[in-house]
């Protein structure tokens, strides 16, 4: 019998606990009782606010009192609804300095403090409307914008209802004639505050506003926060006074506990912290120590006793902290989403991850991310080591919520899906990582097209590019916030090389490396050697990509002398050290002339998933910069069209030396065989456009002066090659006409059908010496586009000029084959090729094998006449 009293008075004690969390909870007061002391009871300022005669709460504060608050306890959030009715008896419309703002929930009684947690609804203000703000510490978001001008009279009298789910989602109402006809202001999820102490009102007026507040008629009701969870730690780190550690947990805490110094233990005869300072939020701890933390030291912090604002009791915690400057890569772009529709499983929505590859964690507060078209200052956030974090836009926020950690940035930089280049800077402007992307980098044509990531592979060879990126293979199409699906190990053994050195002024140099290097040594000027020497005065890195450097000259370079510098000593971010004495030329550039540099080699009908490409070739004795030169069409009014720059950086052709410009050469290399890979120059923007039958292409300088001109046409190729897609056009002589026909021939089989880079397969040693007349280069012909003897070729000399020739070819049994030349007026000095097909028709035919004759008559306008006979023979079987 007295256990089932015992029973009973437990049961009705519960009751009882369980009837003061719900008078908590919820309360209404429409003032009838004419006080402010009883049911409920009212706090703050009340000597500001009285019960007027109509039975309302009205605002009765000093002139200069504003702003001015009252509150009452409430712990309402859950399943919750607040209802309430506002009165401004101005005369005039509610401003940015007369208005209201209603706490539905509070963590404070305070409500004119700047720091402090909770929601409030907001009437009047500039828009005059009625809006939902979120509060946390002295930050105020607004998180339901309302009509505007919803409350724009002279008078207001508006009612008002703000509900929220056990699932966070608020909807707000009013009726701005003060019944309960509710016209919806919007709605919003938001779990960032679920727990409340007081509700209350804020009025801000000015001093003959001080009396013209009224409200009545709240109602509240709902149930507090259900908490059993402990706090936990969110991240710890060092301030920059490095004697400052910054503890944030998952919730808010009981003060006198969490502001009790001997609950925070560092090790390393370290101790407990001079003070431990709880926040206005109460959810974040600030220790002080006397001392700062020695550099490059790893710290234990040992936390213990601390409660949250339920009693629950967070567990002895120990975590690491240290006092550690960021360096270069220890932040990297580890994953990226430029394209990401169609959405495979993620969101539809661009995204970047950094990652910390570091041991400290590491406060990305005034990093700056961004792309060419600017730099974002990234906020306050704790990345811990081995973790990550999702940059995306703040409009998207809340679709990576469920993946990871977050962090939202306004106006996030729109990624392009072909090509961006994406920069990290840490809080002194320190580059931190840089990737200049491509959508080549996705190595899969239908990922590339939208819906999947491009992911790092090896955290570890951070200077790595193109070769550590691949699109992602997890089945959702990408890994925001977790361990790349394609993480692996990438391995640099290659060395650096020197590619090139330009120009930059007459005592300045840019080295252009093949990869990044390491700064320490790329910046040792001790490294490098200039011949003839006129002295180095410095050596500085280039950023971002680290492959290049600046060379101040003691003495500045002398026109027409061409310096070599030497290279030593210099190593690749993983350590792979330079050849030694590699070396590249420079020297100072000159101006172009009409062909001193000419179009080489054309490739204008690419193979499938292929690129057009030109080669152009130096045959002058000048050192002539690409950077001063455009590559063009015409239009069929015969205008330069389509001018493209070749780059807008110095490249610097030397005489005798090819290069390959296109849009894209990996896809160039990636089908023909380049001996000379760095060769290779990619325009800035696209190529002019090169039909597949016949175009013109223009070499012209920035005054659109042309140096070279080529009108091809696809006739050109060799008459008996068949498929002319993938083979280039290449010139026999740089030094004839470019738009002679017969200077031209298709590539040869055996390199491929195509030599860009390099001397032309079918390019022709310069003519034999003539003292007057014709000689042929070879008398023996293999036609089968092998770059061997492929042709004939007829060489003429003459004393006078106004030769006219007619050359007839005919078997050794006196039978015409083919007319090469008829009355053809000759200059002085040249020659004539045959491709060895028989006469004119529509399906020209191969040479048989065997011995011909050439016959040649010439003619001048002296009535000099000769006629000459020479024999050849054709092997059609090579």
């Amino acid at each position: 019998m007295k256990k089932n009293t015992f029973k009973t008075l437990v049961f009705v004690f519960a009751c009882f606990l369980c009837q003061i969390q719900v008078v908590k909870a919820q309360f209404a007061d429409d003032f009838t009782d004419g006080d402010l002391t009883n049911n409920p009871t009212w706090v703050g300022e009340t000597s500001k606010f009285m019960v007027n005669a109509q039975k309302q709460l009205q605002l009765q504060a000093p002139a200069t009192g504003s702003p001015a608050s009252i509150a009452t306890p409430s712990q309402a959030i859950n399943a919750a609804s607040w209802e309430f009715l506002v009165k401004f008896n101005f005369g005039a419309a509610p401003s940015s300095s007369n208005y209201c703002d209603v706490y539905v929930a509070s963590n404070a009684s305070d409500l004119n403090q700047t720091a402090l947690n909770g929601y409030f609804v907001r009437i009047g203000f500039s828009d005059k409307d009625v809006s939902l703000f979120k509060q946390q510490g002295t930050t105020q978001t607004k998180i339901i914008d309302g009509q505007n001008n919803r409350v724009n009279q002279n008078n207001v009298n508006v009612k008002i209802k703000l509900t929220r789910d056990n699932n966070g989602n608020f909807q707000l109402f009013s009726d701005s004639l003060g019944a309960n006809n509710y016209k919806t202001e919007g709605s919003v999820l938001d779990n960032a505050i679920v727990q409340s102490q007081f509700f209350g009102v804020k009025c801000v007026f000015t001093s003959t506003r001080s009396d013209k507040f009224a409200f009545d008629d709240f109602n509240v009701s709902g149930t507090p926060f259900s908490d059993n969870q402990a706090p936990t730690v969110s991240s710890v780190a060092l301030s920059n006074n490095k004697k400052t550690v910054e503890i944030q947990f998952s919730e808010p805490l009981q003060t006198p506990l969490a502001q009790n110094t001997a609950n925070y233990v560092v090790n390393n005869g370290i101790g407990n912290p001079t003070t431990a300072t709880l926040n206005a939020a109460q959810d974040k701890v600030t220790l002080d120590y006397p001392n700062p933390f020695a550099n490059g030291s790893i710290y234990t912090l040992n936390i213990q006793n601390l409660k949250d604002l339920a009693g629950n009791t967070m567990l002895p915690y120990a975590t690491t902290f240290g006092n550690y400057e960021p360096q270069r890569f220890d932040v990297l772009i580890n994953e990226i989403m430029p394209d990401p529709e169609p959405a495979v499983q993620l969101p539809n929505a661009e995204f970047v991850e950094l990652y910390n590859r570091s041991n400290f964690a590491i406060n990305l507060k005034d990093f700056k991310f961004g792309d060419a078209s600017g730099l974002k200052t990234l906020p306050q956030f704790i990345l811990n080591p081995n973790d990550y974090v999702i940059l995306c836009s703040s409009t998207t926020a809340n679709l990576f919520q469920n993946f990871g950690n977050v962090l939202a940035i306004s106006s996030f930089p729109s990624l392009n899906n072909d090509q961006d280049k994406l920069y990290l800077y840490d809080k002194n402007e320190v580059l931190m990582d840089y990737v200049n992307y491509s959508d080549s980098w996705y190595k899969s044509n239908a990922k590339k097209n939208g819906g999947w990531s491009l992911e790092r592979i090896d955290a570890q060879n951070p200077c790595a590019t193109q070769t550590n990126w691949r699109a992602s293979n997890d089945t959702k199409g990408g890994t925001p916030a977790k361990i790349n699906s394609v993480k692996g190990s990438i391995s640099d053994n290659s060395k650096p090389e020197l590619l090139r050195a330009n120009v930059i002024a007459a005592d300045t140099l840019e080295l252009i490396f093949s990869e990044s290097l390491k700064p320490i040594m790329a910046n040792n000027l001790n490294n490098y050697l200039i011949s003839p020497n006129i002295g180095i005065l410095d050596a500085s890195i280039v950023q971002p990509e680290l492959n290049k450097v600046r060379l101040v000259l003691a003495n500045g370079l002398q026109i027409r002398t061409i310096y070599t510098i030497a290279t030593n000593n210099i190593e690749d971010c993983v350590g792979n050290k330079i050849e030694n004495n590699t070396r590249a030329k420079v020297a100072i550039a000159e101006q172009a002339d009409s062909n001193d540099v000419v179009i080489n080699e054309i490739l204008f009908y690419p193979k499938t998933g292929g690129k057009d490409f030109v080669e152009l070739y130096n045959r002058s004795q000048k050192i002539i910069d690409l950077k001063t030169l455009n590559i063009a069409n015409a239009d069929d009014n015969n205008q330069l069209d389509q001018i493209k720059p070749i780059t807008a950086a110095s490249y610097l052709l030397f005489p005798n030396e090819y290069v390959v410009v296109s849009e894209d050469n990996a896809l160039v290399k990636l089908f023909y065989n380049t001996p000379n890979p760095n060769n290779f120059i990619d325009t800035e923007g696209t190529m002019p456009s090169m039909a597949s039958d016949k175009d013109r292409i223009i070499l012209c300088n920035k005054s659109l002066k042309t140096i070279d001109q080529v009108n091809y046409n696809k006739n050109w190729h060799y008459q008996l090659i068949g498929d002319e897609q993938g083979v280039s056009l290449e010139r026999l002589d740089p030094n004839r006409v470019s738009n002679d026909k017969s200077n031209w021939f298709s590539a040869a089989s055996t390199v491929g059908f195509a030599t860009p880079g390099y001397k032309n397969s079918q390019s022709k040693p310069q003519n034999a010496t003539l003292t007057d007349g014709f000689l042929l280069q070879k008398d023996l012909v293999s036609p089968n586009n092998d770059g061997q003897d492929d042709q004939l070729t007829i060489n003429y000399n003459f004393q006078n000029a106004g030769t006219v020739a007619n050359i007839s070819v005919y078997t050794i049994d006196g039978f015409l084959v083919k007319e090469i030349a008829q009355s053809e007026l000759l200059p002085k000095e040249g020659s004539i090729n045959w491709d060895c097909t028989t006469a004119n028709s529509d399906a020209p035919q191969k040479m048989k094998s065997g011995v011909y004759i050439l016959a040649i008559e010439a003619f001048n306008l002296n009535g000099e006449q000769s006629r000459t006979r020479k024999s050849f023979v054709v092997n059609s079987q090579q």
